[in-house]
């Protein structure tokens, strides 16, 4: 006996198409909360976002690579490097524009990459059907 289809909430849907903004939005209020309380001139904290950038870039080449064949790791951690390092140029800047703008980059970046997945996902959705 097959079981039902069931239909997802709207709003479960809608979650998923907001996913990259909310990320993007998130990244920027945490760098400029940063910024205000004073990493706009603390070396420390350069040094300390360049490290974690460079680590989660060097993440995404390994993973690139082929040492791991997982597409989703491997996004993850470019991903995550684009983030840091947003945060660490919007935390640095003295001004709105320059993290306005970044934040507005990251996002189109990321609607674009994530656009590519849920075409594929609505192809094998349509295929299955």
């Amino acid at each position: 006996m097959q079981s039902a289809p069931t239909a997802r909430h709207w709003l479960a849907a809608a979650a998923l198409k907001a996913a990259p903004v909310i990320a993007t939005s998130t990244v920027l209020a945490l760098a400029r909360i940063w910024n205000a309380n004073g990493a706009e001139h603390s070396v420390g904290s350069a040094w300390l976002m360049g490290v974690l950038t460079a680590a989660a870039a060097a993440a995404g080449a390994i993973s690139s690579l082929g040492y791991s064949s997982d597409p989703i790791i491997t996004g993850t951690a470019f991903g995550a490097s684009g983030a840091l390092a947003l945060a660490g140029v919007a935390a640095y800047s003295d001004g709105w524009s320059l993290p306005l703008l970044l934040w507005a980059i990251a996002t189109v970046i990321a609607y674009a990459l994530t656009h590519r997945h849920w075409r594929v996902d609505r192809r094998e959705a349509t295929t299955y059907e």
